[in-house]
């Protein structure tokens, strides 16, 4: 096929048969394509076939041919000329799909040569521009095989050896500007493995001269041998992990073609090899240093004789610091944020029976009250959306308190009674009208109406599995108020239930199963993911439209206990409860990653029992079961 690109439309033509031989017949096939952006209008196209019987020539008679063209225009023929033109401006209009002409019949004359087919474009505007196409004659019965590569694939430092055959004639390949000349019509050719560095196109030429020598027959094979180099397509922080602690690691991972070798550097001369089985698409974990800010990691990968490298894009070293430890509770077991973000309230297990309130705005962190004692161990805390009211669950007085916290008044002006065992945990309603507690010995979630101070039992939930009255149940609910989710913690048989409550319908409409002990809720922000605590790993729900499909377990974990999800809905935060244990965990949780990123450890933290985080998401406050502290961390804001 020859192509000619000098106008604004582009030419190719196509021949049957491949090879042009003198004094048979040949169709030719005309193909006009538009390859700019918009529409180039056309008046007229002009095909002009040489006509007479010299080796410029094509044919010396073009009478009896026939012809195809496309929809919506006409072809006339003047002896060798034929002029195409639209029957309607608008079918000027030559888009992308282009045009197809076709001429069967032709008769080639009987000299060997090369001629030209003339093409010209007049457009609507009223320029013409104009292009040739070569066409070759070869002699009689001419033919030449495709141009053959065995192997046609190869590992730097091999060869490979190209072969062909065909009719009498001058050959010559042609490669890497190297030309390799009279070669004999039916050969081969090995090329140095010297030669064959990167995937290269060769190219066999074939010349036959005819009576006129300005004008000879021409004609190429070409052949690609594709030389397998090394090559690095991708290499970056796991999953578009972007941030790591100091002295910490990150899990990096890349794609590569062809590599033999390969290792990971940073710019302190730490060197991690990759094993063999993880060369061409794997992940390692690999150290931090300590005193850095951002640091890039470079790849390099081998072949036989080829290196390439490429760095990751910069990580961003961050650093957890813990600001102070705020002194004075009593095994503090349950932590709430007021929504301004400027009162941390902290239930205080032990024999204090208090909850303590801290003054966090601008990083004060002094006690200011020690609200209303005389309760019998407080267990869970839930505020008010408007940040009025905060319910405190007094475990075994098997009541609800509700305090005045507006202005710091922290005064308790109700009990809500009439639980029968336990009250475990409290949810509110994000409109703040309704209260929901577990009752673990009625296995129900009675139904506060909390709005005005009404403070009433309107309902009981029922049909749920609480397995025995000391089991942990918690609540979490849909921030757009349709559902709650109750956690049913039974050891080896855990399940989550799934309770409609728009408009207080109060139905459970479905159980989450497949956990071994579901403990602790976390719902994002968006309400698409809930998180559930098992003994060691966080099970991720898909609770989008009602799906509650399980799509991943993150594992890593040491019985979590405590768990607080990033405002942004970035990051999962676990407070690993076992005694003795200082580590909380942070999880990756934007776009459904859910790798582990961090464990904030070496912060002398001990069995963290609660975790709340500022609603700017720039603290994070760790309540310590172990040393009756609560440790207050500073979030670097990409963590």
């Amino acid at each position: 096929m020859k192509i000619q690109e000098e106008t604004k439309l582009t030419y190719a033509v196509l021949t049957t048969p491949d090879i042009l031989q003198i004094n048979g017949d040949t169709t030719l096939t005309l193909t006009v394509s538009n390859n700019q952006s918009g529409y180039i209008n056309i008046t007229s196209l002009a095909f002009q076939i040489p006509l007479g019987d010299n080796a410029k020539d094509l044919s010396t008679d073009l009478t009896g041919i026939t012809f195809t063209k496309p929809t919506n225009w006409e072809l006339s023929q003047d002896k060798g000329q034929f002029t195409a033109t639209p029957t309607s401006p608008s079918q000027g209009k030559i888009g992308r799909e282009g045009l197809t002409f076709t001429f069967v019949g032709i008769k080639v004359n009987a000299q060997v040569g090369t001629t030209l087919l003339t093409i010209k474009e007049t457009t609507q505007e009223g320029g013409t521009l104009s292009t040739t196409l070569p066409l070759s004659k070869f002699p009689e019965q001419f033919q030449v095989s495709d141009l053959d590569a065995t192997p046609e694939s190869v590992n730097p430092g091999e060869s490979t050896t190209l072969s062909w055959s065909g009719s009498a004639g001058s050959y010559e390949l042609q490669y890497n500007q190297k030309t390799i000349p009279n070669l004999p019509s039916t050969g081969s050719y090995e090329i140095p493995a010297d030669d064959l560095v990167d995937t290269t196109t060769f190219y066999l030429n074939v010349t036959i001269k005819g009576s006129d020598p300005t004008s000879p027959a021409t004609l190429q094979r070409e052949k690609t041998v594709t030389v397998y180099t090394p090559k690095i397509i991708s290499f970056g922080g796991s999953n578009g992990r972007s941030s790591a602690l100091p002295g910490g690691s990150i899990p990096l991972s890349w794609i590569t073609e062809n590599a033999t070798q390969g290792s990971i550097t940073d710019p302190n001369g730490n060197n991690w090899d990759i094993s063999t089985d993880q060369l061409n698409n794997g992940q390692m974990t690999v150290g931090v240093p300590e005193d850095v800010s951002e640091i890039k990691y470079t790849l390099t990968i081998r072949g036989n004789r080829t290196t390439q490298t490429m760095d990751s894009p910069p990580i961003q070293v961050y650093e957890f610091k813990k600001l102070s430890d705020i002194h004075g509770f009593d095994d503090p077991s349950t932590l709430a944020i007021n929504p301004g973000g400027t009162r941390l309230y902290v239930g205080n297990w032990g024999s204090a029976g208090t909850v303590s309130v801290i003054d966090i705005e601008n990083d004060t962190n002094n006690k200011i009250a020690d609200i209303i004692t005389g309760f019998n161990y407080p267990g869970t805390l839930a505020i008010k959306p408007d940040g009025s009211r905060l319910y405190v669950a007094d475990w075994y007085q098997h009541t609800v308190s509700v305090i005045n916290i507006e202005n710091d008044t922290n005064n308790k002006i109700a009990d809500i009674t009439g639980f029968h065992y336990a009250i475990i945990n409290l949810a509110i309603k994000p409109d703040g009208s309704r209260l929901y507690a577990t009752d673990s010995y009625n296995r129900t979630v009675p139904v506060i109406d909390i709005e005005n101070d009404t403070n009433n039992k309107i309902a009981d939930i029922t049909g749920l599995n609480f397995p025995g009255v000391d089991d942990f149940m918690t609540l979490a609910i849909k921030p757009d108020g349709s559902r709650l989710y109750v956690a049913n913690g039974s050891m080896g048989n855990g399940m989550v239930s799934v309770i409609d409550i728009k408009n207080d319908t109060n139905n459970k409409i479905a159980d989450i199963t497949g956990f071994n002990n579901s403990s602790m809720l976390a719902i994002k922000l968006d309400g698409s993911r809930l998180y559930v605590a098992n003994s060691d790993t966080i099970s991720v729900i898909d609770i989008e439209n009602d799906t509650n499909n399980k799509i991943a377990d993150i594992t890593g974990f040491n019985n979590p206990i405590a768990l607080a999800i990033k405002p942004d809905g970035s990051r999962l935060y676990v407070g690993n409860g076992s005694i003795g244990n200082r580590i909380v965990s942070v999880i990756d949780i934007k776009n459904d990653t859910n790798n582990k990123i961090a464990d904030i450890t070496g912060l002398d933290m001990d069995s963290p029992s609660a975790l709340a985080i500022k609603p700017d998401g720039s603290r994070l406050y760790v309540a310590n079961w172990g040393n009756s502290t609560v440790s207050v961390i500073d979030v670097p804001s990409s963590i």
